[in-house]
């Protein structure tokens, strides 16, 4: 009776290792987050433009409107279009 209780402790001993050692593979090597890297542009290379439009007005009104269209430069929009263009035949 008492080998079965040693069985039994040695059991629960490796159960709860086995347990410990997958919450630390979890949280170190982070398993539920790994993707596949996607390419795209870095969150730090804000173009101009952007934060310009993202300090657009929020009012409806017409005159507010008019004078966000005003103060927004839509000239350059194309400018990385040859760029884009090159790239789309490498995907």
């Amino acid at each position: 009776m008492r080998s079965k209780g040693f069985f039994n402790l040695w059991l629960i001993i490796i159960v709860a290792a086995i347990g410990v050692a997958a919450i630390l593979a979890y949280g170190i090597f982070n398993f539920a987050k790994i993707k596949k890297a996607v390419p795209g542009p870095s969150p730090a290379a804000v173009d101009q433009e952007v934060s310009k439009l993202e300090s657009l007005s929020s009012s409806d009104e017409i005159e507010v409107i008019e004078e966000d269209l005003k103060t927004t430069d839509i000239d350059n929009l194309d400018q990385e279009l040859v760029e884009v263009e090159k790239e789309i035949p490498e995907l």
